[in-house]
């Protein structure tokens, strides 16, 4: 008649918390874990006390227990091993499972945070009835990214970028030029009054020399 062997179910504390963020819930089962192999390695450590493996046999050659080691803590800490080693690899694949929702919410955020910055660095205003013209095109060199974005010469301009009439105190160009400074080389959304109305550009390619030599108040 054998030995019989308690249970010892593991039991995983729920990590889940409607407080708790996707990037808490992967370091909580990490942790959950990290016990868990903590507790392989001391029923390890039981196996090597006794000079044992899994394969040593617990009997000798009567088929009786053998009487020079612990058959009993052997056995317990074969059974257990072998749930806590199941126990790790459910938490593994969970915690990979959660690592991707951290990942994917971490793109969603970044993506988010792109969309919001190109809208009001660059979106043109929903009522440009309302803007007034506060500069105008002296001149647009032939394919240069002014004309390629479709400015003409007199045009009048409402928007550039985030700036509009309001952006200006003084006859000065001076935020026009801190703008550009900030975002040269890169696209401008650039919103005109032309003869025949409204027109929304894209410039490709914002230059200091540009707007220094063809913008005028």
């Amino acid at each position: 008649m054998g030995i019989p062997i308690p249970r010892f179910p593991t039991e995983f504390k729920s990590p889940v918390s409607q407080e708790m963020t996707p990037h808490q819930y992967a370091l909580s089962l990490i942790a959950q874990r990290d016990e868990i192999e903590k507790e392989i390695r001391e029923q390890q450590a039981i196996l090597a006390s006794e000079k044992t493996t899994f394969s040593t046999p617990l009997v000798d050659a009567e088929g009786f227990p053998r009487a020079d080691i612990d058959v009993y803590s052997i056995r317990l800490a074969r059974v257990r091993i072998i749930e806590l080693t199941n126990d790790s690899k459910d938490l593994t694949e969970k915690i990979a499972k959660a690592i991707e929702v951290v990942h994917s919410a971490q793109r969603e955020e970044e993506a988010s945070k792109e969309s919001s910055s190109a809208q009001s660095d660059e979106t043109p205003a929903t009522n440009l009835s309302d803007l007034q013209p506060f500069v105008r095109v002296d001149g647009v060199a032939p394919g240069s990214p002014a004309s390629e974005a479709g400015l003409l010469r007199e045009d009048h301009i409402l928007k550039f970028g985030t700036l509009t009439a309001a952006s200006f105190t003084a006859r000065s160009l001076q935020p026009l030029a801190s703008y550009v400074s900030s975002h040269e080389n890169v696209c401008a959304h650039i919103e005109t009054l032309m003869e025949f109305g409204l027109m929304g550009h894209i410039i490709s390619k914002q230059s200091r020399s540009w707007y220094e030599e063809h913008l005028k108040l």
